[in-house]
């Protein structure tokens, strides 16, 4: 299901990012630009992220990402 018509960005990509560490509609934002454009999705990336969140229970997807960073420096 497309959830962001202006990125086109699927429910899928969604949960992609949430398992991937994205823990905010912001981070998934940044990842693959769902809610960018117009906002419309935006609600539906929120539920989408709540729901998926945490899945992984680990760090924030900034916190994990800031661990790579510093260990390729």
């Amino acid at each position: 299901m497309i959830v962001c018509h202006c990125n086109r960005v699927t429910a899928s990509d969604i949960e992609a990012c949430c398992l991937g560490g994205a823990s905010s509609a912001r981070e998934v934002r940044d990842v693959c630009g769902a809610g960018d454009r117009c906002g419309g999705c935006r609600p539906l990336v929120q539920l989408l992220v709540a729901k998926h969140g945490d899945a992984t229970g680990e760090r924030s997807f900034r916190e994990n990402s800031v661990g790579a960073l510093a260990a390729t420096a």
